[in-house]
């Protein structure tokens, strides 16, 4: 449903005119983050794009934007990622691999506690 996926994409594109989008990184392997990608950069190829991390899908992950989050800001991320009952199974540990995510991408970049996206096209308008 590539074709589908884009069109929806293209639509929202249009209608929202969002200067900045966050999507799966590029090395996702996931089947459906990975076409969400592709077709988020064909869709938004005149915006900002971002890909976040996802540890258990990636072949690979080269960040290169760092954002400084609070403790308050990770509690709210992982607060509403245990809000999906279909990813109940794979939350076991959520918690403690977000914040320890968010504590190694903080060391990276400074701070105490950072989110990191790769960075898949920049506009700078």
């Amino acid at each position: 449903m590539r074709q589908e996926i884009l069109e929806v994409l293209v639509a929202l594109n249009r209608e929202l005119n969002p200067d900045l989008i966050l999507v799966h990184g590029s090395e996702d392997t996931h089947q459906d983050h990975e076409t969400l990608s592709r077709e988020a950069f064909r869709a938004f190829k005149k915006k900002s794009i971002l890909g976040y991390e996802v540890p258990h899908n990636n072949r690979g992950y080269s960040p290169a934007f760092f954002s400084a989050v609070s403790e308050a800001n990770m509690d709210a991320k992982i607060a509403a990622l245990e809000s999906y009952q279909s990813q109940s199974w794979r939350l076991a540990d959520t918690r403690a691999l977000l914040k320890g995510l968010a504590t190694v991408r903080g060391a990276q970049a400074g701070v105490p506690l950072a989110e990191a996206f790769e960075v898949l096209r920049w506009q700078d308008n």
